[in-house]
């Protein structure tokens, strides 16, 4: 029986107990919008999250047959996962390789817990500005030089579909003594059913972040944490219950439930028609005149693509990002992300033939209006500044606001980031450069959405000095 089951069973007792809506839609009607009709708490028989033995530990076991590692179930989002690993891994001091190309939420825990972070810069293809895949010589020349690295953190796939050599990459980290942690948030769907590529699991990755809902049909916030290298089982699951909420939502948890069994017994019916449908949309796509779809082709510089992000450029390499968003919108289609010279667009099992029709329609019609500009891709806006190696420091230290120019030469302290994807421009205890100064005012120029996590006026940026 599903989870879902028990929530319908249980809604029909009365609730002398949390949460304080007691599923009365009579007196609260957004509760049917909501899903509150079937919003329950840890009662019994209903199982609890931290302590699964019946239905919760049931889905647990399912997830792990179908991925093939031994798996913890996330309601606080992949962010919630990757703090959970960080902080079971790393302690203060430890020295940690982060790819530039991280979310903010792996430096937001790094820096949590105090560790020493390398930042490793990653290249950038000069055919599309499109940050590259991540080399395992890169890796291993940085390991030769800083042994003392315990943990090195991986994005793969990219935002844009940018997948790296995970099986290269984990036998050069293995080879040092480290352990190999990959935020997988936007490949939850890679080498199941019927999807042939390999995921970070299958290549030797001793743990790896899902995000169900990114391409999966699971509610947002829906994640999974699968531990490969099972010495580490114990201390990520005592992080994992330390960290996440002791009242989780059970629309979460059946919606996580349902998706795995789904998964389990209509999955490679899915998948097939999911690859068929983007491949015909693929094909209709490739005889545009001026917009190019996949605007990112196979490369040196691309170990693989998922090519379930649909990313949409010009022929020229114009910065039309901007223009095809507001298109796209005008057509009433809304984008996954906005980027200065192209815009991207996800596709999952949830898509159904019309929606491609109507994307290609619509992209037909601005193939034909497409402005021809001189704005060609004369700079590389997509690569982030280097960060170098990042010490904690913050003990002694005040935080003041200043002018951004004024803060040139200054240590960040606060984290500053382009939302999406949410890969930071700088963070706390980072000297804030001409370069990270010149990324934030073209963002915004850009009309991307910029965020400083303190709130910041526009125009400002918080600084350390010392007391």
């Amino acid at each position: 029986m599903m989870l879902i089951d028990y929530l319908r069973q249980f809604v029909t007792e009365l609730p002398m107990h949390m949460p304080g809506h007691k599923r009365n839609l009579r007196f609260f009607p957004f509760l049917k919008d909501v899903g509150g009709a079937l919003d329950i708490t840890e009662i019994k028989g209903m199982d609890n999250l931290h302590a699964p033995t019946g239905i919760i530990k049931e889905t647990m076991d399912l997830a792990t047959n179908l991925w093939g590692a031994k798996t913890l179930i996330g309601v606080n989002g992949s962010t919630g996962c990757l703090h959970a690993v960080i902080l079971a891994l790393i302690k203060a001091g430890d020295t940690v390789l982060v790819a530039r190309n991280a979310h903010v939420s792996v430096y937001n825990a790094l820096r949590l817990v105090k560790a020493r972070v390398i930042v490793l810069d990653v290249a950038v293809d000069p055919d599309s500005g499109i940050i590259a895949s991540v080399q395992s010589e890169q890796i291993c020349n940085v390991l030769l030089k800083y042994p003392e690295v315990k943990l090195v953190i991986i994005t793969s796939p990219t935002y844009e579909g940018v997948i790296s050599d995970i099986q290269a990459i984990a036998d050069t980290v293995h080879n040092f003594g480290a352990k190999l942690l990959v935020d997988e948030a936007h490949g939850s769907h890679l080498g199941i059913c019927s999807n042939r590529q390999k995921n970070a699991i299958q290549s030797g990755a001793d743990v790896v972040v899902h995000s169900l809902h990114k391409t999966l049909p699971s509610l947002t916030q829906t994640a999974l944490l699968h531990v490969n290298d099972l010495s580490l089982f114990d201390d990520v699951a005592e992080k994992m219950d330390m960290l996440q909420t002791t009242s989780p939502s059970y629309l979460f948890l059946a919606s996580i439930d349902a998706c795995v069994r789904l998964l389990l017994t209509e999955g490679e019916r899915l998948f097939a028609f999911w690859q068929q449908e983007l491949g015909c949309f693929y094909h209709s796509a490739s005889n545009l005149l001026n917009l190019k779809v996949p605007y990112v082709n196979s490369s040196s510089n691309f170990y693989a693509l998922d090519l379930s992000k649909i990313v949409i450029g010009g022929r020229r390499k114009e910065k039309i990002g901007s223009f095809l968003t507001q298109k796209l919108r005008h057509h009433g289609i809304e984008p996954e992300m906005m980027a200065v010279f192209y815009t991207l667009c996800l596709s999952s099992i949830g898509d159904e033939r019309k929606g491609y029709d109507q994307l290609f329609y619509a992209l037909q019609l601005i193939d034909k209006e497409l402005p021809v500009k001189n704005n060609l891709l004369k700079n590389l806006f997509q690569k982030p500044p280097s960060m170098g190696i990042i010490e904690p420091f913050e003990e002694g230290m005040n935080k003041i606001s200043v002018l951004l120019e004024a803060a040139q030469g200054k240590p960040a302290a606060e984290t500053v980031y382009v939302y999406p994807p949410g890969v930071p421009v700088l963070i706390p205890g980072v000297w804030v450069s001409r370069e990270a100064i010149d990324y934030i005012k073209q963002a915004q120029e850009q009309g991307l959405q910029v965020i400083f996590s303190n709130g910041t006026p526009q125009g400002k940026i918080r600084i350390f000095e010392k007391k």
